[in-house]
């Protein structure tokens, strides 16, 4: 297969360099495999050795790492089999690995489409028109006055995680998102934040000396102390170990992407 047209196919489904470089690999390994067959099947050690890895990654990484480039490799592997195109069997005590169907360019198309970055936003936004985006309230003490107030919030990386997927879970890019309960809630996404606080009168826009910038926040109605993002949507202490299953008893309202003109391009920047 010649790179040019593997890339060329690639781009037409998805601009993204890694997914198109991941694509160009999976083409190369299973090459790789038809080529180095013997009456239908290879050594499947083969393909732990950097010859295999050499020959994936060609002109994509100029110079490997000692355990990177197996790690990169048996994903390669892995996708391959998972797509159904390659099969291991033990024959006297050896791996060997087959081809278990013809690699063409409509299943590669097919891979990087399921795959690329704008896809996976386009399901995203066509389940959340379908199922809408959840907004939850719960309560906790205000940190200036202590009396018990309401939080109102959406926390779509747990919603998109749980009811989609996980390969679909949203992300804040500009966070360490592991660290998180969620990383795409009030404060995060301004066209759903408008809607919200013209409905719900303990939402409003406000400046944060802690984030340095003004951002739709919940705000104490007792002595008007806001209650930014950091523990509301980052690590809402009184939330952040309950299971889902819990968390969608704390719902008290839905809104539809469609009603507040939200985008697949909106959704775009957290996949």
């Amino acid at each position: 297969m010649e790179n040019s047209i593997i890339r060329e196919k690639a781009l037409l489904i998805d601009q993204a360099e890694r997914d198109v470089n991941f694509a160009i690999m999976v083409a190369r390994g299973y090459e790789f495999i038809k080529k180095n067959n013997i009456n239908k099947m290879c050594s499947s050690a083969l393909l732990n050795t950097k010859i295999f890895s050499q020959y994936i990654y060609q002109d994509i990484y100029s110079g490997l790492l000692d355990h990177d480039h197996i790690n990169i490799a048996n994903n390669v592997v892995s996708k391959l089999k998972k797509l159904g195109y390659i099969y291991f069997k033990k024959i006297n005590n050896k791996w060997l690995v087959g081809i278990k169907k013809e690699l063409d360019f409509c299943n590669l198309d097919e891979f990087l489409y399921r795959n690329s970055r704008i896809t996976k936003a386009s399901i995203v936004y066509d389940y959340l028109n379908l199922k809408g985006i959840h907004i939850f309230k719960w309560e906790k003490n205000c940190w200036k006055c202590g009396e018990k107030i309401s939080i109102i919030s959406y926390y779509l990386s747990n919603q998109t995680e749980k009811e989609i997927g996980r390969k679909y879970r949203l992300y804040n890019w500009n966070l360490s998102n592991s660290q998180f309960f969620d990383a795409v809630g009030i404060g995060i996404i301004e066209k759903l934040d408008e809607k919200l606080s013209l409905k719900y009168n303990n939402i409003s826009k406000r400046f944060s000396k802690t984030m340095n910038e003004e951002y739709y926040m919940n705000v104490c109605s007792y002595c008007n102390a806001i209650q930014g993002v950091n523990f509301t949507v980052y690590n809402p202490i009184e939330i952040s170990k309950i299971e889902y299953s819990e968390l969608l008893k704390l719902k008290i309202d839905t809104v539809f992407p469609e009603d507040i003109d939200l985008t697949v391009d909106d959704l775009f920047k957290f996949i």
